[in-house]
């Protein structure tokens, strides 16, 4: 059962999460202040790990109640790295005084505004990208953050600052530090409170008017579908669709929907045992497990754990990029996959939690190949896979691309002939590695590949070019 989110209570966890957390980089601060500047750098960063993991601990104790489709886990981990990030720009101006204090004041007041502007909205933007995919008023949310940071911010620096003189007590010291951090704590607290409130709301009209009516639907608009049982009582959320390659690898059918129960389990269901209800969500006929339930086959790809957000490689025109989005169109008797989108304007889109007026242009299924592993080997599982019927420099520009485990794997099952002309036309050092004879993989072989070696003529391995 969802209940709304109560403005005091986030005041009050969130308060006491951020001011335990506070406490981490407090004492290491006073512990460091003894260090040369590029020590503190690496101390206070660290210290700000565990403040930002009570701070996003406390949230989800609060949030998860009220938003049922957040995933705690990484939203605290978000948090925790993006307070590290904030100290490690807080740091910045006293640690590198001596290096900027000749600058132009011009540049100087640029570059303060910038910073200032980026460790404001760390946190924010941080836990705006670990919300559920299409949750509405993301930018809002950083706003909100880097509204309570500043307030936050400016309480503790009126507070604490005026109150520390030299020569006191280290008991005095800590009480006012301790007095200064709760203030901080409450000013921002009560700001992303009031965020905080406005942005589960947001939430949780989205998600009781999301439904799989007939017509085109993006996956990430789908995810957190509610689902009820014949009692109307909200089994889960949808957290993953299961479309068959079996089927067609153009447009392979939908065949399973996942279901992340509240207790943390997941189930599979087949798509044709829930149905769109009239307020919303998708409603069950039946209890989970009152009937046998088929598993997915192997040519199966779970849409969002294998292709949302995944890298894929293209043959024509040659390139590597990521998926956007899934364009999953609903029927009167099924649903399917129509496309990908590959365009930098779905991330957008989906960081805003805008709809679009109109699908976007989706590019079918068999035209990308995966990188993933398991979108990787459903694919070459599929009946006639794509990837094998391209032609010799079409395959060699994919092989280029890909991790060598999958390139090896697309030759072991291509046709002799056009295996060997792929091998052909490789570059000697792709040719190397894909084909073995490179020796052992350098532990930092990403470093030599910032240099795309393309495949065409190329003189022999050893020759010069």
């Amino acid at each position: 059962m969802q209940h709304p989110l109560s403005w005091r209570r986030w005041l009050v966890v969130v308060a006491v999460g951020e001011l335990v957390g506070f406490a981490v980089p407090a004492a290491a601060g006073m512990l460091a202040s003894e260090l040369v500047a590029s020590a503190q750098l690496v101390v206070m960063p660290v210290a700000g790990l565990f403040e930002g993991a009570a701070l996003g601990y406390a949230q989800v104790v609060v949030l998860r109640r009220s938003w049922p489709t957040l995933r705690g886990d990484a939203w605290v981990r978000a948090t925790s790295l993006a307070a590290a990030v904030a100290w490690f720009l807080g740091m910045l101006p006293s640690t590198t005084h001596d290096w900027w204090a000749t600058w132009p004041a011009a540049w100087v007041a640029v570059t303060a505004t910038i910073l200032g502007t980026a460790l404001l909205a760390t946190i924010g933007t941080a836990q705006a990208l670990a919300m559920p995919p299409g949750t509405p008023g993301r930018l809002a949310w950083v706003g909100w953050t880097a509204l309570g940071w500043c307030a936050g911010l400016t309480a503790f620096s009126l507070v604490a600052p005026p109150l520390w003189q030299p020569g006191q007590a280290a008991w005095l010291l800590v009480l006012i530090g301790v007095a200064g951090g709760l203030v901080m704590a409450l000013a921002m607290a009560a700001v992303t409170g009031v965020g905080a409130v406005r942005l589960v709301e947001r939430a949780s009209r989205t998600d009781a008017g999301r439904s799989f009516m007939p017509g085109p639907h993006l996956l990430s608009a789908m995810l957190g579908t509610p689902v009820y049982d014949a009692s109307d009582d909200e089994l889960g959320r949808v957290r993953d669709l299961v479309a068959d390659l079996a089927t067609d690898t153009d447009h392979p059918a939908i065949t399973h929907v996942v279901i992340g129960t509240g207790d943390g389990r997941r189930a599979v269901l087949p798509y044709g045992e829930l149905k769109p209800r009239s307020g919303g969500g998708l409603g069950l006929e039946r209890g989970p497990g009152k009937a046998p339930v088929s598993t997915p086959g192997r040519p199966a790809l779970f849409l969002r754990r294998d292709v949302l957000d995944a890298p894929v490689v293209l043959a024509a025109p040659p390139g590597r990029t990521r998926v956007s989005d899934v364009i999953v169109e609903i029927g009167t008797a099924g649903a399917r996959v129509i496309g990908v989108d590959l365009t930098p304007s779905g991330i957008a889109r989906r960081f805003t939690g805008r709809t679009p007026t109109a699908p976007p242009r989706a590019l079918p299924l068999s035209q990308v190949h995966l990188v993933s592993a398991h979108g990787h080997a459903a694919q070459l599982a599929a009946p006639d896979p794509a990837v094998l019927e391209l032609p010799a420099d079409g395959m060699a520009e994919v092989l280029t691309r890909l991790p060598v485990a999958h390139a090896r794997e697309i030759l072991r099952a291509a046709d002799g002939r056009v295996r060997e002309d792929a091998v052909r036309l490789l570059h000697p050092r792709v040719r190397a590695r894909v084909t073995g004879t490179a020796g052992p993989p350098r532990r930092m072989r990403r470093l030599s590949g910032w240099r795309l070696h393309r495949p065409g003529t190329h003189p022999p391995v050893g020759g010069r070019r």
